[in-house]
Protein backbone atom coordinates (compact mmCIF):
# COMPACT_ATOMS: atom_id res chain seq x y z
CA UNK A 1 0.00 0.00 0.00
CA UNK A 2 1.22 3.46 -0.89
CA UNK A 3 0.20 6.94 0.10
CA UNK A 4 0.99 9.36 -2.71
CA UNK A 5 1.62 13.05 -2.22
CA UNK A 6 2.35 15.72 -4.82
CA UNK A 7 4.98 18.22 -3.73
CA UNK A 8 6.15 21.53 -5.20
CA UNK A 9 9.87 20.81 -4.69
CA UNK A 10 10.99 17.19 -4.63
CA UNK A 11 14.49 17.94 -3.30
CA UNK A 12 13.11 19.85 -0.30
CA UNK A 13 10.53 17.10 0.30
CA UNK A 14 13.24 14.42 0.19
CA UNK A 15 15.19 16.32 2.85
CA UNK A 16 12.07 16.78 4.98
CA UNK A 17 10.85 13.17 4.82
CA UNK A 18 14.29 11.54 4.66
CA UNK A 19 16.67 13.56 6.81
CA UNK A 20 14.23 15.35 9.12
CA UNK A 21 11.59 12.62 9.56
CA UNK A 22 14.09 9.76 9.28
CA UNK A 23 12.25 7.78 6.60
CA UNK A 24 14.28 5.43 4.42
CA UNK A 25 14.47 6.35 0.73
CA UNK A 26 13.58 3.16 -1.14
CA UNK A 27 13.62 4.24 -4.78
CA UNK A 28 13.72 7.36 -6.89
CA UNK A 29 13.44 8.22 -10.55
CA UNK A 30 14.55 11.71 -11.64
CA UNK A 31 13.01 11.21 -15.11
CA UNK A 32 9.55 11.11 -13.48
CA UNK A 33 10.33 13.51 -10.57
CA UNK A 34 9.33 10.72 -8.19
CA UNK A 35 10.65 8.94 -5.09
CA UNK A 36 9.39 6.41 -2.59
CA UNK A 37 10.04 6.23 1.19
CA UNK A 38 9.28 3.40 3.60
CA UNK A 39 6.89 4.22 6.43
CA UNK A 40 7.16 2.71 9.92
CA UNK A 41 4.21 0.36 9.31
CA UNK A 42 5.22 -2.77 7.44
CA UNK A 43 4.27 -2.85 3.76
CA UNK A 44 3.23 0.81 3.56
CA UNK A 45 5.23 3.47 1.77
CA UNK A 46 5.05 7.15 0.88
CA UNK A 47 5.45 8.14 -2.77
CA UNK A 48 6.30 11.74 -3.64
CA UNK A 49 6.01 13.36 -7.06
CA UNK A 50 7.05 16.88 -7.90
CA UNK A 51 3.87 18.42 -9.23
CA UNK A 52 4.85 19.89 -12.58
CA UNK A 53 1.24 20.84 -13.36
CA UNK A 54 0.68 23.46 -10.65
CA UNK A 55 -2.28 25.69 -11.31
CA UNK A 56 -4.48 23.18 -13.09
CA UNK A 57 -6.85 20.49 -11.81
CA UNK A 58 -3.90 18.51 -10.42
CA UNK A 59 -2.93 21.30 -8.01
CA UNK A 60 -3.17 19.14 -4.88
CA UNK A 61 -3.71 15.50 -5.69
CA UNK A 62 -3.20 13.05 -2.84
CA UNK A 63 -4.25 9.49 -3.42
CA UNK A 64 -4.17 6.04 -1.99
CA UNK A 65 -2.23 3.45 -3.98
CA UNK A 66 -2.49 -0.33 -3.70
CA UNK A 67 0.12 -2.68 -5.08
CA UNK A 68 -0.89 -5.89 -6.83
CA UNK A 69 0.83 -8.56 -8.87
CA UNK A 70 -2.08 -8.73 -11.34
CA UNK A 71 -3.69 -5.51 -12.54
CA UNK A 72 -6.01 -7.34 -14.92
CA UNK A 73 -7.44 -9.47 -12.08
CA UNK A 74 -8.19 -6.33 -10.06
CA UNK A 75 -9.92 -4.70 -13.06
CA UNK A 76 -11.97 -7.89 -13.60
CA UNK A 77 -13.11 -7.74 -9.97
CA UNK A 78 -14.02 -4.03 -9.98
CA UNK A 79 -15.74 -3.59 -13.34
CA UNK A 80 -18.59 -6.13 -12.82
CA UNK A 81 -19.70 -4.25 -9.68
CA UNK A 82 -19.96 -0.97 -11.56
CA UNK A 83 -16.61 0.61 -10.75
CA UNK A 84 -15.21 2.35 -13.80
CA UNK A 85 -11.51 1.64 -14.21
CA UNK A 86 -9.06 3.66 -16.24
CA UNK A 87 -6.75 2.31 -18.89
CA UNK A 88 -3.53 0.71 -17.71
CA UNK A 89 -0.64 3.17 -18.02
CA UNK A 90 2.95 1.98 -18.30
CA UNK A 91 6.11 3.58 -16.98
CA UNK A 92 8.56 1.29 -18.83
CA UNK A 93 10.82 -0.70 -16.55
CA UNK A 94 9.26 0.88 -13.45
CA UNK A 95 5.57 0.00 -13.06
CA UNK A 96 2.15 -0.28 -14.67
CA UNK A 97 -0.97 1.27 -13.10
CA UNK A 98 -4.61 2.28 -13.45
CA UNK A 99 -6.90 4.60 -11.53
CA UNK A 100 -10.41 4.50 -10.12
CA UNK A 101 -12.41 6.95 -8.02
CA UNK A 102 -14.06 6.06 -4.74
CA UNK A 103 -17.67 7.11 -3.93
CA UNK A 104 -16.42 10.53 -2.74
CA UNK A 105 -14.48 11.03 -5.98
CA UNK A 106 -11.10 10.44 -4.33
CA UNK A 107 -8.42 9.11 -6.65
CA UNK A 108 -7.29 5.51 -5.95
CA UNK A 109 -4.45 3.93 -7.93
CA UNK A 110 -3.57 0.26 -8.40
CA UNK A 111 0.09 -0.41 -9.20
CA UNK A 112 1.59 -3.58 -10.63
CA UNK A 113 4.86 -4.83 -12.05
CA UNK A 114 5.90 -3.19 -15.31
CA UNK A 115 4.33 -4.75 -18.40
CA UNK A 116 6.85 -2.94 -20.60
CA UNK A 117 10.62 -3.09 -20.17
CA UNK A 118 12.82 -0.09 -20.79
Amino acid sequence: MYFHRNVTNLNKAKIFYGEVQGLELLTENPDYNWCNFSLPASGISLSLTEDLKRGNKYKSVDRLEFSTNNLHAVKEKLEPVGIETGEITDLPGILSMFNIYDPDNNWVTFIGPPRVSE
